[in-house]
């Protein structure tokens, strides 16, 4: 890679620039009028990191334990799903790339590739058919998933504008049933 990273936000350049624009704005963008991913940034926008001085910081750790898990940084990566539109290996390389920095890349329940020799953590979401939940969960015990990170948040799939602008067809041939997410779920779910 040529372009320079000096930053996290250097990353978001280089795909605008790289990326075709349907397939960064499907990245970058959130459902609606986005007011909830602005709303996440600014939320990161109001944590302080307050430098402390004369502490002695000649021997630092920044590991945790999450779930059970050893990580090098309190820092974990979420799902999202579609990786291959940006790189042939997607989530592959992005599985690669969390083991190398000691941390987890949790598993997209749309991922467009099997994960081997990775810590796993798995997404679910919670279909209509429960005995389809049940398989996908017994698939992914004997794939070796050690976690289960229940994504909660879309009963059903938003109405995203740029995708709608940008006419975005998501590669979705044959998930017909593994798209089709309970809308009544509630916490009652999470006992079953």
């Amino acid at each position: 890679m040529d372009d320079p990273i000096a930053s996290v936000h250097d990353f978001e350049r280089i795909a605008r620039e790289r990326l075709p624009s349907e397939v960064f704005d499907y990245f970058a963008g959130g459902a609606g009028g986005e007011w909830s991913l602005g709303e996440n940034l600014a939320a990161f926008d109001r944590w302080i990191i307050r430098p402390r001085v004369l502490i002695g910081v000649g021997e630092r750790d920044t590991s945790t334990e999450v779930l059970g898990t050893h990580v090098s940084v309190p820092v974990l990566i979420a799902p999202w799903a579609f990786q291959h539109m940006a790189h042939p290996e997607g989530d592959v390389a992005t599985a690669r790339g969390a083991a190398r920095a000691g941390t987890i890349m949790v598993h997209s329940a749309t991922a467009s590739h099997r994960l081997d020799d990775v810590p796993k953590w798995f997404q679910l979401y919670v279909y209509r058919d429960r005995d389809f939940s049940k398989e996908v969960l017994r698939r992914a015990h004997e794939l070796g998933f050690t976690a289960i990170v229940f994504t909660v948040d879309v009963p059903v799939r938003g109405k995203r504008d740029r995708e709608l602008r940008n006419k975005l067809e998501l590669p979705v041939e044959g998930r017909g049933q593994e798209l089709d997410f309970d809308p009544a779920i509630s916490w009652t779910d999470l006992t079953w």
